[in-house]
């Protein structure tokens, strides 16, 4: 179940106890009122919390290497959940504000065909976009992204064997970023082409080479929007030779 949903059910309960406490006050019952002396404690704790995680900032865990090299597997980043509007916790339906992605944004999202799931990817095609991936480059709109190439990096964001790729600087926009890609080929055979519907966005993985994304399961639709990625808040890693803690991941902004 949705963390925020079992805290809003649990939130419920609380007050519920204390509820049935007041009205069955006059029979003294004693497991009851130390119940409710406990929920009186908890409840504003757990209510800070999942208004907090609810309306204002969620964190979440980066579980695989997808997004490398700009979150790396093992950061906790903070998701800004009224970047595209405020939704109802519980179904994500959209409450107000007219907030949308942006080509660019790194946007967490329910994974399409599992809504239980969170995944974080980079939305690189809006509304009405032609995306095309040949021979692992991405166009849009008939016009190759610019890109910049940089050094040869070693991926070590998956549990395996660490693996060489070609680290270039992608410009989507006006917005650059760093983006990874095989350097053996590895890209062949991924390549098609997509109309972005209305009310939907084509997502895709930092790691070009290494990412389940819109490429492989479709569109991003807008009810399954969470939020917008800011800011890395700590960083543990618990595989490789590069595992632990990374007090330099702490404070790196997302985008």
């Amino acid at each position: 179940m949705d963390p925020n949903a079992m805290l809003g059910l649990a939130a419920a309960a609380l007050g519920t106890l204390l509820v049935v406490e007041r009205v069955l006050r006059g029979r003294d019952v004693p497991w009851l009122r130390a119940a409710a002396d406990w929920a009186r404690a908890f409840l504003p704790l757990l209510l800070l919390i999942f208004g907090g995680r609810a309306f204002a900032y969620e964190p979440m865990r980066v579980p695989s290497g997808s997004m490398t090299p700009t979150l790396l597997t093992g950061d906790f980043i903070l998701v800004d959940k009224h970047a595209y509007g405020l939704r109802n916790p519980f179904d994500n339906e959209r409450w107000t504000g007219a907030g949308t992605p942006a080509r660019g944004d790194v946007a967490v999202f329910r994974y399409p065909h599992d809504p239980s799931q969170r995944y974080v990817k980079r939305i690189v095609g809006l509304p009405g976009d032609v995306v095309e991936i040949r021979d692992g480059e991405l166009i849009l709109n008939g016009r190759p992204t610019p890109l910049r190439a940089e050094a040869i990096v070693v991926d070590t964001g998956s549990p395996g064997p660490a693996v060489p790729r070609r680290r270039f600087t992608e410009d989507l926009d006006g917005r650059e970023h760093a983006i990874l890609r095989c350097t053996n080929g590895c890209a062949d055979g991924q390549g098609g082409r997509w109309v972005v519907p209305e009310g939907h966005y084509f997502a895709m993985g930092d790691n070009r080479d290494n990412s389940a994304d819109s490429r492989y399961w479709g569109f991003v639709s807008d009810a399954e929007l969470v939020g917008r990625a800011v800011v890395v808040w700590f960083h543990f890693k618990r595989f490789g030779d590069d595992w632990g803690l990374r007090g330099d991941r702490i404070g790196t902004r997302v985008g």
